[in-house]
């Protein structure tokens, strides 16, 4: 894998989040509203805690801990 030796695992929780990141991203660009631009904020966060999380799951499934 390009990023840093990952596996599957933090290649699918990236394509998935990522896709539903930029779902949320264009829904707000097409109609911005305060509303709309919290609820993408909210979902960065989950994004960025959630991903770290599939890292570290990634690391330890392919170093057999």
């Amino acid at each position: 894998m390009p990023v840093a030796s990952t596996g599957w695992i933090y290649a699918g929780a990236a394509a998935g989040l990522g896709a539903v990141f930029l779902w949320f991203v264009l829904d707000l660009r097409r109609r911005p509203t305060p509303r709309r631009a919290m609820g993408v904020f909210g979902y960065s966060i989950t994004y960025v805690t959630v991903l770290f999380g599939a890292l570290a799951l990634d690391t330890l499934v392919r170093n057999g801990l």
